[in-house]
């Protein structure tokens, strides 16, 4: 648990610096309240292939602190409460033994990224990148499973690394990495108070328990997502 305590005084420390640089640059930087919803995946083959089938739905929200660097580029980060997973499913409906559920954890996310932001009639048209780190803290897998004519349901908390309290499921993905990390991709527009977002996230971590190899894109989270900004 240590290397958890280090990466939430980490966000803790991280969080106090924009604020602080905000109070600094109050006449160039701002901040805006952040949300939206997200489409998670998580590869299941070594070159970084999804199942499309498997997208699950989810949400996110949080803070963002934009510092400007240049006329056009800016410096962003922040903390999101963000939803990640996929949908899993073994076998057919009728097959003697079918399983389908979903597999949904939640993580606090720490994005950096560059931004280069382009005026237009309306507002900035704006690209960007930068990695991001995250930490799994709760989130539930959900299962329904038909065997022998009977069918049984089954709602129960993530298992990630380090809880002794929480028993993995047999499906879907078991006991998860708490530790997530990868690099996002993002272009959007400004419009006076209000900034529209689309982000692809690519996870660089192998984020299933027990894996030790991260030289292939099998088991790493993969999210689109939209959100709508309002700058305070």
């Amino acid at each position: 648990m240590t290397k958890h305590c280090f990466f939430f005084i980490a966000c803790i420390i991280f969080s106090g610096v924009l604020l602080a640089q905000g109070k600094v640059f109050k006449n160039r930087s701002s901040m805006q309240l952040k949300g939206g919803a997200n489409f998670s995946n998580i590869s299941i083959s070594e070159n970084g292939s999804v199942d499309k089938a498997n997208t699950l739905s989810s949400f996110h929200l949080g803070v963002m602190v934009d510092l400007p660097l240049a006329s056009i580029l800016s410096f962003q980060g922040g903390l999101l409460y963000t939803g990640k997973g996929s949908k899993v499913e073994f076998g057919k409906p009728g097959d003697a033994v079918y399983v389908q559920g979903t597999s949904g954890p939640m993580y606090i996310e720490m994005p950096l990224q560059l931004v280069a932001k382009i005026p237009i009639v309306i507002g900035k048209i704006f690209v960007g990148a930068g990695p991001y780190g995250a930490i799994g803290i709760t989130g539930k897998n959900k299962l329904t499973i038909q065997s022998g004519g009977a069918t049984t349901y089954s709602n129960k908390n993530i298992a990630f690394s380090g809880d002794s309290t929480v028993t993995p499921s047999i499906y879907g993905f078991g006991r998860l990495k708490r530790l997530d990390f990868g690099l996002n991709a993002l272009a959007g527009i400004e419009i006076s108070r209000f900034i529209f977002t689309a982000n692809y996230g690519m996870g660089f971590a192998d984020i299933k328990e027990g894996n030790i190899n991260n030289d292939n894109d099998n088991n790493k989270y993969r999210v689109l997502s939209f959100s709508v900004g309002l700058k305070l």
